[in-house]
């Protein structure tokens, strides 16, 4: 058997043999309903990891990803004949993203920094010792984006945001928070946008049936205060598109605004709440 490791799936090539094909329509990945499919000559399969009932472990320097190849009775119980290990390590990706640094014409190096804070008040930040940080579904999440440059009068606009259950922002499993500068998640709430800074908050939650972690990412956009023609200026919009997460941003004077980028903060671990009814967001 091949197993493949890839960023964001598990890609598994199992040879067949005359005792695999005694079973072979009876084969499943874990307890779930996953099945495999044959080329004639293997079975193949391709699952998330966050699918198929694939546990994950945390060793403190790798995360291990494991689910086994099992032959499951027409009942629903496993068979002993066939019980074949699957397992996927990978280096721990660090748990708070720093500031990243951006240089274009017209606005010289600029930094944008993601940070988590204790309250509305954004006065007291998330302490970075405490990352991954820790929610139950349902908590209020207080995040703030934060441009730092040496060029006068520009102001921060947030394109979009949206969260993942991997670090592979195109992950095709995502949910949108904020589209085209315009409210989508229905516990956003925005707060007074200072020039340089974008605060926004939401309730916590975890894709269902997946693991309890979660990424966020956000397009941003710097912009030349004052400018009627930017992007920052035109705020929501329903016709504007954006440059990532299957987003593009459109053509502009480049004297104004800079082109869009994504900064990223995770992995955030969300627990259940027995007595929340939060946000729970469907595969």
């Amino acid at each position: 058997m091949e197993v493949h490791c890839n960023e964001d799936s598990i890609n598994i090539v199992l040879e067949r043999s005359a005792d695999l094909t005694l079973y072979e329509d009876d084969l499943r990945l874990g307890h779930s309903n996953c099945t495999l499919h044959s080329n004639g000559t293997h079975l193949l399969a391709n699952i998330s990891l966050n699918a198929c009932h694939t546990q994950r472990k945390d060793d403190g320097i790798y995360l291990i990803y494991w689910n086994k190849i099992v032959s499951m009775n027409s009942s629903g119980a496993q068979q002993p004949d066939v019980d074949i290990d699957i397992v996927c390590k990978y280096l721990k990706p660090p748990s708070y993203k720093r500031p990243v640094s951006f240089t274009m014409k017209g606005f010289g190096t600029f930094t944008y920094q993601f940070e988590f804070f204790e309250s509305g008040a954004f006065t007291q930040q998330k302490d970075i010792d405490s990352y991954p940080l820790e929610f139950n579904v349902g908590e209020m999440m207080y995040m703030q984006i934060e441009s730092i440059t040496a060029t006068l009068n520009t102001e921060l606009f947030a394109e979009s945001c949206w969260a993942t259950p991997t670090a592979n922002r195109h992950d095709h499993l995502s949910h949108s928070i904020i589209e085209n500068g315009c409210k989508v998640d229905e516990t956003l709430h925005m707060y007074t946008h200072r020039q340089s800074k974008v605060q926004f908050s939401m309730e916590a939650f975890k894709f269902k049936e997946y693991n309890d972690q979660i990424f966020i990412s956000c397009a941003v956009i710097l912009c030349k205060a004052g400018m009627p023609d930017s992007r920052c200026a035109q705020g929501c919009s329903s016709h504007d598109t954006v440059s990532e997460h299957k987003h593009r941003i459109v053509a502009r004077d480049t004297s104004a605004q800079t082109s869009g980028h994504v900064i990223s903060q995770g992995p955030l671990h969300v627990r259940h709440s027995v007595s929340s009814s939060g946000n729970v967001q469907m595969p």
